[in-house]
């Protein structure tokens, strides 16, 4: 609220530093207090634990970046939009995606033990080196030069490999997904965030491509939906899915049930009818389609967050 009201004032700037601070006592306490996983069974999910810990830490520079950039008189510069991107990129690739995958893979090892496949160690390296240079992806319309091409392809097919082998790795688990997961909402859920993290890691990669860019990066809607298919797509579905499988959330309710459903047919709907004018398709009634799709998201939440106290838990 006090940026949209003043920019880069008193107030904001104040409440910024403050949530910078706050990060990093997060990062440092976090690090510190988890370093036993480190030689137990749950060391694999533990470096995720710690890229995503890195890249939070890393992202900081980005709001830094910012007051210094405003402070010069600089905000209508390209160096503001590579500052914002550089927060971004590092909150919504880094900390949010090595997050969820760390919280799911703690999952998968409390049920199958440590995690110590060539595949999945290839994979973890894959993300992990790549989260740098994919940076490139998200302001490549600032610089549209051969070396920066070349940057941008390579960080992003590494990317689509490493969670390609890491798909693949689990495939071959000696544990069934359904035995991991055996609640069919939780399952679901985990399912779709992991769809969605494919999807994710593709479109980023055909951002690239001549035709295809100027849609990625200047059409508001489809850029909305990216947001949508990061947010909602990966890191809320696969945290629902993952706090149900832990029994921290109740799914197993008619009216969770019933929420859940509303919420993905809500999500589906929006990314539809986002996404798909940018294609030729023509929708006469997307704005009342949009909000529709809002109001069945909202009564998901809403429902499963119902299901959540003791009387609702009727299955």
């Amino acid at each position: 609220v006090s940026f949209w009201q003043q920019g880069y004032g008193a107030i904001s700037i104040a409440l910024s530093s403050i949530f910078q601070i706050v990060s990093y006592w997060f990062v440092w306490r976090l690090w510190r207090d988890g370093k036993q996983h480190r030689e137990t069974d749950h060391s694999y999910s533990w470096r995720f634990v710690e890229m995503a810990l890195i890249t939070l830490f890393v992202s900081t520079l980005g709001p830094w970046g910012l007051a210094v950039i405003s402070a010069n008189g600089l905000q209508g510069t390209s160096l503001y939009s590579v500052a914002i991107y550089f927060y971004l990129h590092f909150q919504y690739n880094g900390w949010f995606i090595f997050g969820i995958l760390a919280l799911f893979l703690f999952a998968v090892e409390k049920k199958s033990g440590k995690i110590e496949h060539p595949l999945a160690n290839s994979a973890f390296i894959a993300l992990a080196v790549s989260i740098f240079p994919a940076y490139v992806l998200s302001v490549i319309y600032l610089e549209k030069t051969l070396l920066v091409y070349a940057i941008a392809i390579l960080s992003g097919v590494t990317q689509l490999a490493g969670i390609a082998m890491l798909y693949s790795w689990l495939g071959k688990s000696n544990r069934r997904f359904s035995e991991i997961f055996p609640n069919f909402w939780s399952r679901l859920l985990v399912s779709l965030a992991g769809v969605a993290l494919l999807l994710k890691f593709v479109f980023q990669l055909l951002s690239i491509v001549p035709g295809l860019d100027d849609i990625a990066f200047e059409n508001r809607n489809v850029i909305i939906a990216y947001i949508h298919l990061v947010v909602l797509g990966v890191i809320t579905f696969g945290l629902i899915g993952i706090l149900a499988q832990q029994h921290w959330m109740n799914l197993t309710s008619k009216i969770s049930q019933i929420g859940t459903t509303a919420l993905i047919a809500g999500f589906v709907t929006t990314e539809y009818l986002l996404v798909s004018p940018a294609f030729g398709v023509v929708h006469i009634q997307m704005f009342t389609g949009l909000f529709y799709a809002g109001i069945a998201m909202l009564s998901g939440i809403v429902l499963v967050w119902l299901a959540q106290f003791p009387t609702a838990r009727q299955p």
